[in-house]
């Protein structure tokens, strides 16, 4: 090991700097307290300074980042280190934590190696054999009570067995029992329940807030900056959209500057029952001097949003939502919506259910945005008179100009 890095430190300084590292990560959004011995802290001591150097030697040769993907514990954390602003942030600062769990049930082996990240953005690294859907639940080690939170799963990328799971808490849990149900693959039954106690160090809950509320004018209302909220991993605002008329949908190209002229790009956008919406940025902006920049705002209506489909007849009443009759085979329904990002029409009622959808993406000449073209399929269980109302959550589709304001 030492070796490999005296080698590399000295090579890397006559090569030159690849102009772009590609990774694909695939992100699928679903929603939902051990304490450090001296031991576990100076292994992290020890992580952090290696990782460091990891660091470095990952960004200049191209060489070192094709072994570091085949070096154990470290391997899995290389594409985080180019993709992930706030991961590097984190790996910087220390917020590493070993987890050391290791179990076997039902013949299913399952590590869970290390934790990095803090509670805005935690990444939980496991292996697991190829052949089973995960799903993650959080609760108190008591297991009395859930816990809330927002997980994505990246899937197995450079090495087979090993996998991701990023965790996002609305506020610092220390203690927590993390439970993995593992599935067959078409996820008809659960093979085994492992139940793994997390204790975290409390800097892992370590944040700044400030409430200094704002209000920016556009076209559709009102916005009503709430807070900013920053950690080492991300920096996030709350705000809400004051409109009698329209429902905020989503920014395009959002965007955090700081006084250096440093962007931020944007991670997530998250929804509360209570109306407020906060929007997550990569790192951790220290700037007291913060410009959000947003190039557009999608919205939609805030009532009344539906399509009358005909099945008799096999079409759909005009509409302004771009939605179009495919076909309607063996009880299955297929709408096609066009010239929209995105479409999320009401699940289910007595006379349908959502049974999946899927989207094309098509790039308008202009460069602006992309065009999608969304194929929805509803399972109908009662066809009635043949004529059925579906009901629109939101749709992606209308916009108006955005802003350029600062928010401290």
């Amino acid at each position: 090991m030492k070796n490999i890095f005296e080698k590399e430190k000295i090579a890397y300084k006559n090569i030159e700097i690849p102009e772009e590292l590609e990774f694909i990560v695939i992100k699928s959004i679903n929603e939902g307290r051990k304490k450090n011995s001296n031991h576990i802290k100076l292994i992290s001591k020890v992580l952090v300074a290696s990782l460091i150097i990891f660091f470095i030697l990952l960004n200049t040769s191209p060489r070192f980042s094709t072994i570091a993907k085949n070096l154990p514990i470290v391997g899995k954390l290389a594409e985080l280190l180019i993709i992930d602003k706030g991961f590097n942030n984190a790996v910087e600062e220390g917020f590493i934590q070993n987890i050391g769990y290791e179990n076997e049930i039902n013949g299913i082996k399952l590590k869970v190696n290390n934790l990095v990240g803090d509670y805005k953005s935690m990444w939980i690294e496991y292996e697991l054999e190829e052949g089973y859907i995960v799903e993650v639940d959080l609760s108190d080690l008591k297991e009395e009570d859930k816990i809330s939170a927002f997980y994505s799963y990246n899937p197995q990328t450079h090495r087979e067995n090993e996998n991701y799971i990023e965790v996002n808490f609305e506020k610092f849990e220390k203690d927590f029992l993390m439970k993995f149900n593992v599935y067959n693959k078409d996820k008809s039954e659960v093979l085994a329940i492992f139940k793994v106690p997390i204790e975290l160090d409390n800097k892992f809950g370590e944040n700044n807030s400030s409430i200094n509320k704002k209000i920016i004018s556009t076209k559709i209302g009102e916005f009503e900056i709430k807070g900013v909220n920053t950690s080492k991993t991300r920096t996030s605002i709350t705000f809400k959209l004051n409109s009698n008329e329209y429902n905020f949908v989503k920014f395009e190209n959002p965007v955090l500057i700081d006084s250096k002229g440093n962007e931020y790009k944007s991670s997530r956008l998250l929804s509360y029952l209570n109306g407020d919406k906060m929007i997550e940025f990569e790192g951790e902006v220290k700037d007291t001097n913060i410009t959000f920049k947003v190039d557009n705002i999608f919205y939609d209506k805030k009532y009344d949003k539906k399509v009358i489909v005909d099945l008799n007849k096999k079409l759909v009443q005009d509409n302004q939502y771009n939605t179009t009759f495919e076909s309607y085979e063996n009880n299955i329904l297929e709408l096609k919506t066009s010239n929209v990002e995105g479409i999320e029409f009401k699940k289910e009622n007595n006379e349908y259910k959502f049974n999946s959808q899927s989207a094309h993406g098509v790039e308008v000449p202009e460069n602006i945005y992309k065009i999608y073209e969304v194929i929805t399929r509803f399972d109908i269980f009662d066809e009635g008179d043949g004529t059925i109302e579906i009901n629109i959550d939101s749709i992606t589709k209308d916009k108006v100009k955005g802003f350029k304001v600062n928010i401290n």
